[in-house]
């Protein structure tokens, strides 16, 4: 599991060049208004954050990203195959374990 990463609350993806500009301070300023059960009427959003609104929505999440990469890389190392795109492509068995 060396190199992987599983701590919900490691804050190294904080640090990825590929993080969209503004997201820490948005999720900042979401966390606050639950925190103080604020409505988005109640405060104006500003316009750069609106496409965030809708990331978080629709699930975008870094440390989860960053936990489920980890698990699908080690699925990989234990298997020998990583989970790339051919092996989604392709047809596999599936095997149901009852109780």
């Amino acid at each position: 599991m060396q190199g992987l990463q599983f701590d919900w609350g490691d804050s190294s993806w904080e640090n990825d060049p590929e993080l969209p500009t503004g997201w820490l301070e948005y999720r900042a300023w979401e966390e606050a208004r639950l925190e103080s059960g604020e409505d988005y009427g109640e405060e104006e959003v500003p316009d750069e954050w609106q496409d965030f609104i809708g990331l978080a929505c629709n699930g975008y999440s870094p440390p989860l990203a960053t936990c489920l990469t980890s698990a699908l890389a080690l699925v990989g190392r234990v298997t020998g195959r990583e989970i790339d795109r051919e092996w989604m492509d392709g047809a596999h068995t599936r095997y149901v374990i009852g109780k």
